[in-house]
């Protein structure tokens, strides 16, 4: 057991009631493996049914399939990038600046609810899809910043 507090993060589907006793495990595994394990090895150690993680996974391999595939589709898109240039009329010379974005991304349909895949124009054109955009950099850009204070800590404790 560790003196950890282990916690989900959004939308991660481990369940809260789980997320403390996995984590230990991930842990154990590790200070098991010399301060370091991987993905096989935590796949490998939750086939055992004794395994505090088992129940994790999916073992019908039809359902997990189909699964995989759907991560497969979301690495697919997420994976593709495209160069766009930023052009600068503003100033006295025109300057022109390369960019490389996602060439897709995965928002909420404003209409529906659903998660849907648009393009980066759309996201630049649609005022819904451009807010969840802008609220998801904002969020990224403040746990950038927590990390940052962490690493400063352990930089610190050295």
């Amino acid at each position: 057991m560790t003196n950890k507090e282990y916690k989900t993060t959004n939308g991660s589907g481990i369940p809260v009631d789980k997320v403390q006793i996995y984590g230990e495990r991930i842990y154990g595994l590790i200070n098991e493996n010399d301060g370091k394990t991987s993905t096989v090895k935590i796949l490998e150690d939750a086939k055992s049914k004794d395994s505090p993680t088992h129940d994790y996974f999916i073992w019908d391999n039809t359902v997990a399939g189909e699964k995989y595939r759907l991560q497969q589709a979301r690495h697919l898109y997420e994976s593709i990038v495209e160069v766009v240039v930023v052009k600068d009329k503003e100033n006295e010379r025109a300057t022109e600046k390369i960019v490389v974005v996602r060439s897709f991304k995965n928002v909420q349909d404003k209409e529906t609810g659903e998660r849907v895949v648009v393009t980066f124009k759309t996201v630049g054109e649609d005022d819904d899809y451009r807010k969840q955009e802008l609220r998801d950099i904002s969020a990224h850009m403040k746990r950038s910043a927590e990390l940052i204070d962490v690493f400063t800590m352990y930089e610190k404790e050295r």
